[in-house]
């Protein structure tokens, strides 16, 4: 905690080498909130967020507010959609209206959309952070746009595949197996499952949760019901928080209503 950045600057160095849940441990059993929310600060943008991901809302909550509010606004970008989401749940409505106006606005419209889904219901456990791509292109360039990515989602074994580049209707799912198997030269269309098995937002995450486990599925794509339009997924280990003891996971839904 002294005065010399220089003595900083290698410290987090060596803590950027951790995980996030042991950064986050020696945070609050070292500095605390106060310099805690320093530290993170000073991270690297995709650590700070994985580190606020990992922690419990009391301690979401206790170290956000100690933070600046451009850097939580930060952090939240580089969160996935549905841990934002969580977040300010956890945060309330008064600090979130605080803190909206530094987000992104596209990241913005994500949260909020998100927020609006009652909760328990499958819309409100979905995340937007996947990885999808048009029918019409080969392996080799699915392999191209995955490396021109900023940041591959937290949760990549299935690619889905939507009907072409103007269009998010859902027409089959690719797992990590089949196109790293697959000739570079194929289209993904030819090789991908056109049986899927989705959910709609609508429904209850308990339904949407023994769905993945009678098919043995670890996430199934959301899908509009009208249109078959793919507006998220969700992954069998953020329904399982469903089930988790409340002190764990403290889930409180409301509609909100926020000014771009």
């Amino acid at each position: 905690g002294g005065n010399s950045p220089v003595k900083f600057k290698i410290q987090y160095k060596n803590l950027e080498s951790l995980h996030p849940v042991d950064i986050a441990r020696i945070i609050f059993e070292g500095p605390g909130y106060k310099l805690g929310s320093r530290v993170l600060s000073e991270l690297k943008d995709p650590i700070a967020a994985d580190i606020i991901e990992e922690l419990s809302p009391k301690l979401q909550k206790n170290l956000i507010e100690s933070m600046k509010l451009e850097d939580v606004a930060n952090v939240i970008e580089h969160m996935s959609p549905d841990k934002a989401t969580d977040l300010l749940v956890t945060l309330g409505p008064v600090y979130t209206q605080k803190v909206f106006p530094h987000i992104n606005k596209e990241v913005r419209e994500v949260i909020k959309e998100l927020l609006n889904y009652p909760e328990h219901t499958t819309g409100a456990f979905m995340t937007t952070d996947y990885l999808a791509v048009p029918a019409g292109i080969t392996i080799e360039e699915l392999y191209d746009r995955m490396r021109k990515l900023d940041e591959i989602p937290d949760f990549s074994y299935y690619v889905y595949v939507l009907e072409n580049e103007f269009s998010n209707r859902l027409t089959g799912v690719l797992s990590n197996h089949d196109f790293l198997v697959a000739d570079p030269r194929i289209r993904v269309d030819t090789i991908m499952t056109k049986g899927i098995i989705v959910a709609y937002p609508h429904d209850s995450v308990k339904d949407t949760l023994k769905k993945m486990y009678r098919y043995n599925i670890s996430a199934v794509p959301v899908i509009s019901k009208s249109e078959g339009k793919l507006l998220g997924i969700v992954t069998f280990r953020s329904a399982i928080s469903i089930y988790l003891p409340r002190r764990w996971k403290i889930r409180i839904r409301r509609v909100l209503t926020y000014g771009a």
